[in-house]
């Protein structure tokens, strides 16, 4: 097992929406500039999330952590939770799970638990980019959709492949490290060392 190096640091951070994952960029907020008090040297983000997708990001100096926690031969598991449009049936809920056809290759196998069930205009603080307008009494659902892989906007492909289109995202834990209820959009904490601990057993 690995243990905590005092020159390495390890933070979980609650991502908002509308920043991008990237150390610097020239047009768009990125998540580090919530990190510039911290003053560490080589601090960047493990992976990354979409602008429009929220939720939890782990944040380090630790460029071989990174690369193991990266590495799609460990399988580390995230879990997002969505809103959707549409309805989903028990068999593009079975076909998720069981692996689907995307553009340029098959995703693996998922685990999807469902949510309930609205109407568009139910959720409309949280779709923030669609206006409901004459759609308001479009059906929409929720659900807990975890991956075992890292693909480009894959949750998002993999619910579209599935005749449904994903209004809100937020990742709400990797490898079983749950995001803390208690950081707001924004907030960061340093990893506890139980939660390092958890995690780095899986990589190492």
């Amino acid at each position: 097992m690995v243990k905590k190096n005092d020159s390495y640091v390890y933070y979980m951070f609650h991502k908002p929406a509308g920043c991008i994952t990237a150390v610097k960029d020239d047009r768009h907020p990125t998540v580090m500039e919530y990190f510039q008090r911290e003053d560490v040297p080589g601090l960047h983000p493990v992976g990354r999330l979409d602008k429009d997708t929220e939720g939890l990001l782990f944040v380090t100096n630790d460029g071989l952590w990174n690369q193991k926690l990266m590495n799609p031969e460990n399988h580390v598991e995230k879990t997002y939770f969505f809103w959707a449009l549409g309805k989903l049936s028990e068999e593009s809920h079975q076909r998720l799970e069981q692996g689907i056809e995307l553009r340029g290759g098959r995703a693996g196998a998922s685990r999807l638990v469902r949510g309930r069930t609205a109407v568009l205009a139910d959720i409309q603080d949280l779709a923030s980019g669609i206006k409901p307008g004459n759609r308001k009494d479009q059906p929409v659902f929720s659900g807990y959709l975890t991956i075992f892989e890292g693909r480009k906007h894959q949750v998002k492909r993999m619910l579209k492949a599935a005749g449904c289109y994903v209004v809100y995202l937020k990742r709400v834990s990797i490898g079983g490290i749950q995001l803390d209820n208690q950081l707001a959009p924004g907030e960061f904490r340093p990893l506890r060392q139980d939660e390092f601990q958890r995690i780095s057993m899986e990589i190492y």
